[in-house]
């Protein structure tokens, strides 16, 4: 197991990638193969979304640069978002199932969906007025919903076109979909709206450093080691 480690994902199809120093690794389930992506660039502040496993997106916010890979772990694309939105290591990307992707614009504290083209289709605007001086930490696209993460660990979830939906009133740093259940991350804790959209939480008591999970699975990095096992997160 490489290492350091600083981020586990996974995507629909049980596969789980490790965001190292240097490389991106991905493990093709069940997990007797692997394949990388190798860049001496790769370090902590750069931003992995996996969510769509033929192509996963690798965005280094001090190049200004996105880079599309493939299934295979190849490259197969470049966006310049220097040149789209200027160069600022606040710039976020995360992957989008209506559009191309969205990126958190640093500079106009806003973000926005790009098309296939590269241009702008919708935006949330500055979210000065929904947020205030909290710092935009990490965006995730999930059931066509957008989620912004803040440095005090709030969410807010904006529809496809960027109007606010609600915040949600539990801290968390990660949000899942299981079904029609969102589950928030916090720690080791997973607040999520169960019947009748009571909030309810688990904990899952993980003494790993990293964990994930999908529709099935629960993924825990621990000493070095992956441990994969079948969660029953949905059973109410």
């Amino acid at each position: 197991m490489p290492r350091p480690i600083y981020n586990i994902l996974s995507d629909d199809l049980n596969n789980i990638y490790l965001h190292t120093d240097n490389e991106i690794i991905k493990y093709i389930f069940p997990y007797t193969t692997y394949k990388k992506y190798q860049n001496r660039k790769i370090d902590a502040s750069d931003v992995v979304d996996a969510s769509n496993p033929l192509r996963i997106l690798y965005f280094d916010a001090q190049d200004g640069m996105l880079l599309l890979l493939s299934s295979e772990m190849s490259e197969m694309g470049r966006v310049d978002i220097g040149r789209l939105a200027g160069f600022d290591p606040g710039n976020l990307v995360c992957q989008s199932g209506q559009g191309s992707f969205w990126l958190y614009n640093a500079q106009l504290n806003e973000c926005e969906l790009y098309d296939k083209n590269n241009q702008v289709a919708h935006s949330t605007n500055n979210l000065y007025q929904v947020i205030d001086h909290q710092q935009v930490v990490k965006i995730k696209e999930v059931d066509r919903k957008l989620y912004v993460f803040t440095n005090l660990q709030r969410m807010y979830a904006f529809d496809g076109y960027g109007s606010l939906l609600y915040q949600a009133p539990k801290k968390g740093t990660h949000v899942h979909m299981i079904g029609n259940i969102m589950f928030l991350r916090n720690n080791s804790t997973l607040y999520y709206n169960g019947l009748n959209n009571i909030i309810d939480s688990i904990n899952l008591n993980i003494q790993g450093n990293f964990y994930t999970l999908n529709n099935k699975y629960l993924f825990v990095v621990t000493n070095e080691k992956l441990m994969v096992s079948e969660h029953f997160l949905t059973k109410q």
